[in-house]
C-alpha cells in the first residue's frame, strides 16, 4: 500500500493506492482518498503538512482495520514532499511544542519511521487535491486514479532522498537554560573559631605564595603579611555577600567617564554607605570625612563588612576579648575606626552573648516564678507565733523595736478613714500603740467576765475581718519572678551565688531536683568540690555551656 500526503494554505489531502504485481504485470489502483479544508486559524505550511500526514495514517487505519479489504497488505509506504515533516517523524517528539509532539506521537503509533519516504512535489499525486489554482485531472486515466508513473517501475527507479535529513528547528520547544557560575571559596571560614587563628593560617599561605613567586631572597615583614591576610579576608567576604555590587564597582573602574558609571540597584544593602574600591580591590565606604587628612585612612574610608557573616563574627569576638569584655560602647567606638557594619551595636551584643567567658563569669540566678504563699501565712484566727521557723545553724540576728512593730501593714481602712491601719502590734496587744489597756474596776464578777469575753471576741472578729479584707489582698500579687524560666535539670553546671564574695563562687553539678507543689523546681542537690549540698534555685546561676546537661 502506498499513501501520498500533501498540504497547502487551502487544504490538505491523503490518498491510498494498492500496488499489485499480477503475473509479472504491475497494477495500481486507488483505494481511498480524503481531503479537508484548512482550518480558519492560520497555520504554517509545515503544520498543515503534518496534518496531512496524520490524515494519511488515519486513512490507512480505516482501510486495514475499520473496513478491511480482502487483499492482504504486505508492505506500507508513506510519501510526503515535506522535509520538515519527515525530520519531525525521525526526531524525538518531546523536543517540540505540543501541537507537533502530539501528532508525531499519533503517527508513530500507527506507523513506523522507516515506512516514511520523500517524494518530489511534481510526483506527489496528493498535490492534485490541494492546489485549487488549476483544474485537477480527475479523468479515469489521470494520475489521481491511476497513481504516479514511478509506481509502475522497479523500486530502484523510485524517488530517493539526495541529502540526509537533519533535525529541524521548526516548532522547537523553548527551553530556558540558566547559567550559574559556582566558585569555590579560597578560605572556608567555618573551620576557624578565633580571628587570630584565621589570620595566622592566611599569613603562612601568603608567605608561601610570596616566596614561590619571588626570584630574589627578599622577604616580606610580618606586619605586611598580616595586612595581606586581612585583605584576603575582606575581599572574599565582600565577594560572597556583595557580589553584584563588586561587579558593578569593578566595571566602573574600567570606565573613564563618570557619566558612564553604572549605578547600584536601589535594593542594594550598602547603597546608603556609598561603596567604592581602593587600590587593593577592597570595598570601602566613601564617607564625608574624605578631606579630614589628620585622621587615619581607615577612619575616613572604613571597610564594609556584612553583619552575620562568620568572618565578621570572628572579628567582633576578637574586639570583645581584646577590650576584656567591657562596655559595648567602647567596642563599638573602636570598631567604627576601621569598619562599617550595619546594626553594629546589635552585633556587638550578640558577640558578648556568645562569649563563653561572659557566660561563666557574668552568670546570674534565673529564679522560677514566685511560689504561692504557704498556708501558715494565710491562717486567720490564730495566735501570733503559732507557726514559727528556726535557723539552727545561721547567725541569730533579731532586731525588734517600736519602729518595727508600729509599721503599718495596710493603707487607710476601707470603712472609716479615722480607724487605725493594721500594724504588728495588733497581733500582740490588739492596738498600734504597744501599751496594754487599763483594767476597769469590776462591779460584779459575772458581768465583768461576760463583758470582757464579749469585748475580746468583738475586737478579734473586727481585727481578723480587717486582716482578711485589707492585708491579704496586698500580699496576693507577685512582686518579682513573674515569668517561667528554663528549669534546672539533673546534670546542669551551676555556680552557687554568694552575695559577699563574687570571685569565689563555688561551681557544682546538679545531682537531684526537688519540684514544688506546682511542679516547678525550687531546690536542688548539687555536687561541689567540697561536698554535696542542697541549695534553693534562686541562689544558683546556670552556666550556659554546651554539653553541660544530659537531659
Amino acid at each position: 500500500m502506498h499513501v501520498f500526503v500533501d498540504a497547502s494554505e487551502l487544504a490538505y489531502t491523503a490518498l491510498s493506492y494498492f500496488r499489485i504485481i499480477d503475473r509479472g504485470i504491475v497494477r495500481v489502483a486507488l483505494v481511498a482518498a480524503k481531503s479537508k479544508v484548512a482550518p480558519l486559524q492560520a497555520l504554517s505550511i509545515p503544520r498543515l503538512e503534518l496534518q496531512a500526514a496524520v490524515l494519511g495514517v488515519r486513512l490507512v487505519v480505516v482501510v486495514e482495520v475499520v473496513e478491511p479489504h480482502s487483499i492482504p497488505v504486505q508492505r506500507r509506504i508513506f510519501w510526503s514532499d515535506s522535509s520538515t515533516v519527515l525530520s519531525w517523524i525521525g526526531s524525538d517528539q518531546r523536543r517540540y511544542r505540543p501541537f507537533v509532539a502530539f501528532r508525531i506521537n499519533e503517527i508513530l503509533t500507527e506507523s513506523d519511521e522507516k515506512e516514511w519516504h520523500w517524494v518530489p512535489t511534481r510526483l506527489n499525486v496528493a498535490d492534485e487535491g490541494t492546489k485549487w489554482t488549476k483544474i485537477p485531472d480527475l479523468s479515469q486515466h489521470g494520475r489521481w486514479f491511476k497513481g504516479p508513473e514511478f509506481l509502475y517501475k522497479e523500486e530502484a527507479f523510485w524517488p530517493q532522498q539526495n541529502q540526509h535529513l537533519s533535525e529541524t528547528t521548526e516548532d522547537l520547544r523553548v527551553v530556558h537554560v540558566h547559567k550559574h557560575l559556582i566558585t569555590e571559596p579560597l578560605v572556608d571560614f567555618s573551620r576557624f573559631s578565633r580571628w587570630e587563628r584565621l589570620l595566622g593560617a592566611l599569613r603562612y599561605v601568603y608567605r608561601f605564595l610570596w616566596r614561590s613567586k619571588r626570584v630574589d631572597s627578599e622577604n616580606i615583614s610580618t606586619r605586611g603579611e598580616l595586612q595581606a591576610a586581612e585583605r584576603i579576608v575582606w575581599k572574599q567576604v565582600q565577594s560572597e555577600e556583595f557580589h553584584d555590587e563588586m561587579v558593578i564597582l569593578k566595571r566602573n573602574l574600567e570606565l573613564v567617564s563618570r557619566e558612564q558609571h553604572l549605578q547600584l540597584p536601589k535594593c542594594s544593602r550598602i547603597i546608603n554607605v556609598s561603596p567604592c574600591l581602593d587600590e587593593f580591590g577592597v570595598m570601602r565606604s566613601e564617607s564625608r570625612l574624605e578631606s579630614a587628612n589628620l585622621i587615619q585612612y581607615d577612619a575616613r574610608f572604613p571597610i564594609i563588612l556584612p553583619r552575620g557573616h562568620h568572618a565578621t563574627n570572628l572579628l567582633l569576638d576578637w574586639y570583645h576579648r581584646k577590650y576584656r569584655h567591657e562596655n559595648g560602647e567602647i567596642i563599638v567606638n573602636e570598631i567604627r575606626q576601621r569598619f562599617s557594619i550595619a546594626r553594629l551595636r546589635i552585633e556587638v551584643r550578640k558577640a558578648a552573648k556568645h562569649c563563653q567567658w561572659c557566660r561563666v563569669f557574668k552568670a546570674v540566678p534565673n529564679a522560677p516564678r514566685m511560689a504561692a504563699l504557704p498556708p501558715a501565712r494565710l491562717m486567720p484566727f490564730t495566735r501570733p507565733f503559732t507557726c514559727t521557723g528556726i535557723d539552727y545553724f545561721g547567725p541569730y540576728l533579731i532586731k525588734i523595736g517600736r519602729s518595727c512593730v508600729k509599721r503599718p501593714l495596710t493603707y487607710i481602712p476601707l470603712k472609716n478613714s479615722e480607724e487605725e491601719s493594721l500594724t504588728p502590734n495588733h497581733f500582740l496587744l490588739l492596738n498600734s500603740k504597744g501599751t496594754c489597756q487599763p483594767m476597769k474596776t469590776p462591779v460584779q464578777d459575772g458581768i465583768v467576765l461576760r463583758s470582757s469575753w464579749n469585748l475580746i471576741q468583738n475586737v478579734l472578729d473586727r481585727f481578723w475581718n480587717r486582716w482578711v479584707k485589707e492585708y491579704l489582698p496586698t500580699i496576693s500579687r507577685r512582686t518579682k519572678w513573674f515569668s517561667d524560666t528554663r528549669p534546672i535539670k539533673v546534670g546542669d553546671l551551676v555556680v552557687v551565688v554568694d552575695d559577699q564574695v563574687r570571685n569565689k563562687w563555688v561551681r557544682g553539678r546538679v545531682l537531684k531536683v526537688f519540684p514544688g507543689k506546682d511542679g516547678r523546681v525550687r531546690k536542688v542537690e548539687l555536687q561541689t568540690s567540697t561536698g554535696v549540698y542542697q541549695r534553693p534555685v534562686v541562689k544558683l546561676a546556670l552556666l550556659d555551656v554546651e554539653g553541660s546537661s544530659t537531659a
